[in-house]
């Protein structure tokens, strides 16, 4: 009798949520994530999905419910507030589609602790760098020990710059941080992980390291992937997001973590001191491959995470958009490799991790 008491309550919330549905043109301006013609749960669906790197839409522009040019889990939050009544839906602007390749990457994959060629596989799509790095005007970074998924890449001998926790054994960083200039794998010896004193908490043993095979020519996708042996779940784990071609997301708030070399002139990070740095600023400009903001940055914070925090209802919500690669350019900016949806499916969904 219970069992079946508890089905016919399972029955009647999908029914519920289910019909919990608007029609587009009844929404006040939010986008129709799915493009069915209504605002319902499965919006919410499509962009949890998209973040997670198991669903490639046509038009993804259409998940940034918000309007701020940044697509997140946010967005999923606000269709999900909209469809509860707890949030009006009074997004601004417009947006257009947001580029993203639908040609397949291939992938080197290295020994991360000699460097040496272990195999290659292709991930097929769903459905010159400069190395110098500035502070812009007044260098106004601190100390900040609060991004706990924030690493530092060490070898045997110096360290070779920055990294966040994007998974469980998994890490994210700019391919030239593992990749040298004679076109080899640079061999890692050590991750450290920091706790929120600023105290080494774990060792991390690198297993090996990811890049795109025609990242040699291809300097637009700098970006690697590190596999590690031990379970990072303890640590801050970033997600991903990624930012449109419109210029809603110009002018927003964006900060860059990691492990300067420099700062105001300063040592403040080599081999033996360990000292996490983050810089604020603003989104200037956007490119195909690039986000350019003047966040102060220097050499060292390479493969830092590029992100934007966002609040609703007293949540925030930190979101990847780039992955910081280099700095002051023609404009003033710095910038790192935008996040896309080959990115975050290389991340998120990648089914040729061995740890």
């Amino acid at each position: 009798m219970k069992t079946k008491i508890k089905s016919l309550l399972l029955a009647v919330i999908f029914t519920v949520i289910s019909c919990i549905t608007l029609t587009a043109n009844a929404t006040g301006g939010i986008p129709d994530a799915d493009g069915d013609g209504r605002i319902s749960i499965s919006d919410a669906v499509a962009i949890r999905m998209y973040l997670a790197g198991q669903h490639c839409p046509t038009q993804p522009d259409a998940y940034d419910t918000d309007r701020n040019g940044i697509i997140s889990y946010m967005d999923a939050r606000c269709v999900e507030m909209y469809l509860a009544q707890t949030w009006s839906g009074n997004g601004t602007g417009s947006s257009s589609s947001v580029e993203d390749s639908n040609t397949s990457r291939s992938y080197n994959v290295y020994n991360a602790a000699n460097g040496n060629y272990l195999r290659n596989y292709t991930l097929s799509p769903l459905a010159s760098k400069n190395n110098t790095r500035g502070a812009i005007g007044t260098d106004d970074r601190v100390i900040d020990w609060t991004k706990s998924g924030t690493v530092k890449l060490m070898t045997s001998t110096n360290y070779r710059g920055s990294g966040f926790v994007v998974g469980s054994h998994t890490i994210a960083t700019a391919a030239h941080c593992v990749y040298n200039s004679e076109y080899e794998c640079t061999p890692l010896y050590d991750i450290l992980l920091f706790d929120t004193n600023g105290n080494v908490t774990l060792h991390a043993t690198p297993v090996e390291c990811h890049i795109s095979s025609i990242y040699a020519t291809h300097h637009e996708l700098d970006y690697a992937l590190i596999t590690v042996e031990e379970d990072l779940s303890d640590y801050a784990c970033f997600n991903l997001g990624t930012v449109s071609n419109s210029e809603n997301a110009y002018h927003q708030s964006v900060s860059v973590t990691g492990f300067p070399g420099k700062v105001n002139e300063t040592t403040v990070n080599d081999f033996d001191n360990h000292t996490m740095y983050t810089g604020s600023g603003v989104i200037n400009r956007t490119d195909n491959k690039h986000l350019f903001y003047n966040a102060d940055t220097s050499g060292g914070n390479s493969g830092g995470p590029v992100y934007v925090t966002e609040s609703i209802n007293g949540n925030l919500f930190l979101t990847v958009i780039a992955i910081h690669t280099n700095g002051t350019d023609y404009t003033g900016n710095n910038s790192g490799i935008r996040i896309d949806t080959n990115i975050i499916h290389f991340f998120k969904n990648n089914p040729n991790l061995n740890w």
